[in-house]
Parts: C-alpha cells; sequence; structure tokens
C-alpha cells in the first residue's frame, strides 16, 4: 500500500469515529431523584408566589415560573422512569403534578401516594394531625390513614 492509500485509510477511519455520537454519562438514580427534587422545589417556590400590584415583581414571578417549571417538568419525566421512588420524591412529583406542571396517569398517581403515604403516615404517628396537603394529593390513601 503507498502512503497515499494510507492517509485516505486513516482520513476515513478517523472520520467514522469522530462522527459517532458521544456516549451519554451515566447519570445515577440518586442523582436523577435529587434533581428532580431541586427543580421541583424551585418551580413551586415561584407557583406559590402572589402577584402584587408592581409589574416587575409579577414579571420576575412569570420569569421564575417559566425558567424553573419547564426544568422541573423534565427532570420529574425523568424521574417517573426510575425503578424506584422514595416518599419524598413521590410528595414532590404528587405536587407538581397538583400544579399542572406535570401530567400523571392515574395508574402511576395511584403509585405515587401509596409511596408518599409512608412519611404521611410516620408524621401522623408522631403528631395525630391529619395532613391537608396529603388530603388534597391523595384523598383515598388519606381517607385509609386517617379513616375519614
Amino acid at each position: 500500500m503507498n502512503t497515499r492509500a494510507l492517509i485516505v485509510a486513516f482520513v476515513i477511519a478517523s472520520s467514522a469515529s469522530s462522527s459517532a455520537a458521544p456516549a451519554k454519562p451515566v447519570v445515577s438514580d440518586a442523582a436523577v431523584a435529587d434533581t428532580a427534587r431541586k427543580a421541583i422545589a424551585a418551580c413551586l417556590h415561584w407557583a406559590g408566589e402572589e402577584g402584587d400590584n408592581a409589574p416587575e415583581r409579577a414579571r420576575q414571578i412569570e420569569t421564575g415560573v417559566e425558567r424553573d417549571c419547564s426544568r422541573a417538568n423534565k427532570t420529574a419525566l425523568a424521574a417517573l422512569k426510575l425503578k424506584s421512588v422514595d416518599p419524598s420524591l413521590a410528595t414532590a412529583l404528587l405536587k407538581l403534578n397538583d400544579f399542572g406542571y406535570l401530567d400523571v396517569p392515574d395508574v402511576k398517581k395511584a403509585g405515587l401516594c401509596r409511596i408518599s403515604a409512608v412519611a404521611f403516615k410516620a408524621d401522623y404517628t408522631k403528631t395525630k394531625v391529619a395532613d391537608i396537603e396529603f388530603q388534597s394529593l391523595c384523598p383515598a390513601d388519606a381517607k385509609k390513614l386517617y379513616g375519614h
């Protein structure tokens, strides 16, 4: 093989390997869950803000909701695909759904309610106070837990 043929072969081989898509980094389930929790908290912060008569503050809230709730939706969708979800993440996902920034299918919502019930039950055992938020997010599970 002559030098020119070797150069052409090398260029073809190099371009073939460099045109392949780079491998996606592996992200742990814990990192996905943590990112989703933080993004959801940021979204719910803005979504729960009360607007007032100051146009600048209204713009800040609107910008925060657009930025953070879009990110929360993306990270929540990734979190919904995890094999296991802990009670705090389940509750965060249910809240995001309740605020209208995530569309959780009823079957998946029922599973998240069962998971989050663990945390609400622990709180109820300590305080004997029914959690209004749990009653709103998961009425059937709350009725089972609180008996009313």
